[in-house]
Order: structure tokens, then C-alpha cells, then sequence
């Protein structure tokens, strides 16, 4: 039943102890279309001007691609590439700056070159042997695949957009570079080679956990944890990359994950030079983090006082002269 209220609004009587909801919601539409359509009569407007504001809103979806399932194995391989290329020579570096101290040899280069001199040119080579060795290998499997190739297939890389192989590029850089020269500095701690592995397991726990974030990226890379996990340094090389590759990132997140990455690579570069440093002369019980921040104190401190030292002495040497 349909009443009007003073103000002439229907209003739907429904008498019923269980009311259908769909049934109620299609006789409201019905009522009010008719109100409306007899209201926009009484006002004068013509029947073309009433069809067109009562003409149905048409909604269009459009699905946005936020997730690229096509890009998943080419992006899993690059990822893999990268964890075996930082563990790899990771534990390389390492392994070269303990034997050097532990035969000695490190005191008779020491002689002639400086320690962090030696500590980046360590770094640059076994990077450019690691990529020669890459090269190598995918020349040698581009090369299998062009000769075994059969008419529709494509190769695995073919499909990525140029952007995500210059950002794996970068990323797979300051990944390395922000790796190795934390094993370079812990390995210079040691007197034996024996005691590398231990001294620089909770670093490559960490780049473990970081790789096993990265393919939990892969399927989720939106995932509120995982973008936080993208920012931080020690993981950004592969949860970032892995989030690149497999959704839609927006470019000042791709560009903070950068400067925070070169930053975090650039200080421990520093860093590490300086542990370097003092650690390859020193021999006999791994010193504590704590002595280490003494050592570098210490000779910080020396350097400061030789530094202002020899400005006066030359000053000094100046004024005689302008007296003279």
C-alpha cells in the first residue's frame, strides 16, 4: 500500500512478518522512479529533458594491472643471480683478507700501498672476476639457446621492460659493494681463517633472510610488512627489486630506496675502510667491537695531532723566513 505524506512524498506500507530485502529494494526503486518522473512532469519539463535525467548512470571498470605473473620466472632468476653473486664472492673477499693476514703478506703490501687502497682494489677486482664469470656463462647460455631454439618460443628476458634491467643493474651493484666491504672489514679482525665463518655469519644471515623475503615478494610484493622491508638497506637490493619487477612501484619510493641505499653503501664503505685499517695489524685474540672504537679513536686522534702539528711547524718555518 502507498500512502503520501504531508509533504505529498509516497510512502510504502508493507505488511509482512519476514520481509524479503531484494523484494523490498526493487519496489523502493520502482516507487521512486514513478515519484520523480511524475515531479519533473508537474514542473513543465518536456518528455526528452525527463528521459535525460532519468537515463541510467553507465559505469565503465577498468581493471587496473598491479601484479605481472609473466615476469615471475625472469625476475626469480634475477633475483637468484644476485644472492649467489654477493655470497659467493662475498665469502671470496673474505677468504682472501684472512689468508693475506694469516701468511703475513698483508704487512709486506701494507708497506707500499695503503690499507684502503687495498681493501677497494680487492673489492673491484673480485667484482670484475664475478662478472666476467657471468658473462661467460650467459653468452655461453644465449648462445646454446639460439642454437636449440624452436619457432615460438622467446627467451626468458626478452619481455622486461629496459628500466627493470638498468634498475637490476643498479641494485645488483650497491648490493655487492654494501656486502662485500662489511666481509672485508670483519675478515681483517682474524688472525686465522678458521675463524672467518663465525665472525661473519650474522651478515650473511642476514642477506639469507633478506633473499627469503624477496621471493615471499614475488607473490605478495604490496604486502605492508614487505614495503617496509623495501626501504631498509640490507634488504632493498632484492625485497625492492622483487617489488619492481612484480607490481607497479611509484618512482619516489624506487628513488628514496636509492639514496638510502647509496648512502647506507657509501658510510659503510667508510666505515669499513677505517676497521680495515686497524684490523689488519692486529694479531693474537679477535678484538671486541668496543676496542675497535678505541683503536679508531686513537689514531683518529693521532692523525688530528700530526695534521695541526705539521701546520705549525710549516707556519713557524714562514715566519723565520719573512724575517730572514
Amino acid at each position: 500500500m502507498i500512502e503520501r505524506s504531508p509533504s505529498n512524498v509516497p510512502i510504502i506500507l508493507s505488511y509482512a512478518n519476514n520481509q524479503n530485502p531484494a523484494y523490498l529494494s526493487s519496489l523502493t526503486s520502482l516507487v521512486q522512479s514513478s515519484y520523480i518522473q511524475t515531479a519533473l512532469h508537474q514542473v513543465g519539463l518536456t518528455l526528452v529533458k525527463e528521459a535525460r535525467i532519468l537515463a541510467p548512470v553507465t559505469i565503465k571498470q577498468i581493471a587496473l594491472q598491479t601484479s605481472y605473473p609473466d615476469r615471475l620466472v625472469p625476475i626469480y632468476v634475477m633475483e637468484l643471480l644476485l644472492y649467489i653473486f654477493v655470497l659467493f664472492y662475498g665469502v671470496n673477499i673474505q677468504m682472501a683478507v684472512a689468508a693475506e693476514k694469516n701468511s703475513r703478506v698483508q704487512e709486506i703490501l701494507i708497506a707500499s700501498v695503503k690499507p684502503d687502497t687495498i681493501m677497494y682494489g680487492k673489492l673491484a677486482g673480485t667484482g670484475l672476476v664475478g662478472l666476467t664469470q657471468y658473462s661467460i656463462l650467459l653468452v655461453s647460455a644465449f648462445t646454446v639457446y639460439k642454437l636449440t631454439e624452436s619457432g615460438g618460443e622467446t627467451i626468458l628476458f626478452s619481455h622486461l621492460p629496459l628500466y627493470i634491467i638498468i634498475l637490476f643493474g643498479a641494485y645488483f651493484f650497491l648490493g655487492y659493494l654494501l656486502y662485500a666491504t662489511l666481509y672485508a672489514a670483519l675478515a681483517s679482525l682474524v688472525s686465522r681463517v678458521e675463524d672467518v665463518a663465525p665472525l661473519t655469519q650474522p651478515v650473511t644471515m642476514v642477506f639469507l633472510f633478506s633473499f627469503i623475503v624477496s621471493i615471499m615478494a614475488l607473490q605478495a610484493p604490496n604486502t605492508t610488512w614487505i614495503k617496509v622491508l623495501s626501504y631498509i638497506p640490507f634488504f632493498t637490493p632484492t625485497v625492492m627489486f622483487a617489488r619492481i619487477g612484480m607490481s607497479n612501484v611509484q618512482s619516489w619510493q624506487i628513488g628514496l630506496s636509492l639514496i638510502l641505499l647509496v648512502a647506507s653503501t657509501t658510510l659503510s664503505a667508510i666505515l669499513s675502510a677505517k676497521v680495515y685499517r686497524v684490523g689488519v695489524l692486529l694479531y693474537g685474540k679477535r678484538p671486541s667491537f668496543k676496542e675497535i672504537v678505541i683503536f679508531l679513536r686513537q689514531r683518529q686522534r693521532l692523525v688530528f695531532q700530526k695534521k695541526y702539528c705539521c701546520i705549525f711547524v710549516d707556519l713557524i718555518i714562514d715566519v723565520g723566513a719573512i724575517f730572514d
